[in-house]
């Protein structure tokens, strides 16, 4: 059996009326490999093959953002971020455009906003949050925290939007806490709020929609928390306790929330509220990624869903077990 340990994310390509539908992955020995959605099943070849460029660990990331495909490289003694563009058939073909980066990680993240067009540079280790430009990869605004009185800030995810960054900041001293900070993009990405959390792991918000954040799986956490603050004031709404949450994104119409892990629950999020709807049949879920009412998981292997039925509940369209395994999307889009 073939193991492929994967970021994975979808691409639209072509038009609306003409589109296909692409899985791209990162398997085990860091090379990114691309699949037909439609053709997902036990077995599947790849439509395309790409050798990481600089040795060392190879690709360890690969996210759709806009027109363009971007990547994120680990070598021996650095990283490449690499933009490529997404021909007619759906393969990816190099730019020029690529930037470098330490050996990192390194998360890469397009805006949550179609009012705003930039890339976030998310860095853990350099405890920094870069805003880039998207087509050219410089960087227009760099975000360093302070310290927070002895304790140094880890940033761990961020989230753009046409009026704010958020940044999630863990405090690795203190295990369980950490910190959500918000940045008024009219004002040069000036810090105007910030609120004391548990252990942040991933983001998801949609434009003017509501923040939803949840912290990973900790030994002094017996529960995971699904948290929902007020875009503007980060002021709690909701939040519900759960044994098992590994990544979530929000529907497109901001209805339901997606988590993943050990199955696909829907929440109702109307009304300010997380309530479950229902759930799929599915385990081993550790990534979601949505687009065009098309939702996809991934863990024992990658399962494709339509969420275009009664009250949005995820409806399996077709299954490649045991072909990949690992990491779909999360924190990527």
């Amino acid at each position: 059996m073939k193991v492929v340990f994967a970021f994975v994310l979808i691409s639209l390509i072509g038009s609306l009326a003409h589109c296909k539908t692409n899985v791209a992955v990162v398997d085990e020995l860091g090379n990114i490999e691309l699949y037909a959605a439609h053709s997902l099943r036990n077995g599947s070849r790849a439509m395309q093959m790409l050798k990481p460029q600089e040795g060392g660990e190879g690709y360890k990331t690969v996210m759709r953002y806009r027109s363009y495909m971007y990547t994120w490289e680990k070598t021996d003694d650095a990283g490449f971020v690499r933009r490529w563009h997404i021909d007619e058939d759906g393969k990816l073909l190099e730019t020029r455009d690529n930037l470098l980066t330490s050996q990192g990680p390194i998360f890469i993240r397009g805006s949550s906003d179609d009012l705003i067009e930039k890339m976030l540079l998310i860095s853990p280790v350099g405890k920094s949050v870069k805003i880039m430009e998207p087509i050219t990869l410089q960087t227009e605004v760099e975000i360093k925290p302070e310290m927070y009185g002895n304790f140094q800030l880890e940033p761990v995810d961020a989230a753009l939007t046409a009026k704010y960054l958020y940044v999630g900041y863990n405090i690795p001293e203190l295990k369980s806490e950490g910190i959500v900070m918000q940045y008024d993009v009219s004002q040069n990405y000036t810090k105007v709020n910030e609120v004391r959390t548990i252990y942040i792991a991933h983001f998801e918000i949609r434009g003017q929609s509501d923040l939803y954040a949840v912290n990973p799986f900790l030994p002094s956490l017996l529960t995971k928390t699904i948290r929902r603050w007020n875009p503007d004031t980060l002021e709690v709404v909701a939040e519900v306790k759960s044994p098992c949450v590994e990544s979530l994104v929000l529907s497109e119409d901001l209805k339901i929330l997606y988590v993943g892990c050990d199955s696909v629950t829907a929440y109702d999020i109307a009304d300010a509220q997380l309530e479950v709807k229902c759930e799929s049949d599915v385990g081993g879920t550790v990534g979601l990624i949505l687009f065009n009412n098309r939702l996809f998981s991934s863990g024992e292997g990658v399962t494709q869903y339509s969420i275009n039925t009664p009250g949005g509940c995820p409806l399996i369209i077709r299954t490649a077990s045991g072909v990949y395994q690992g990491m779909l999307g999360g924190i990527l889009y």
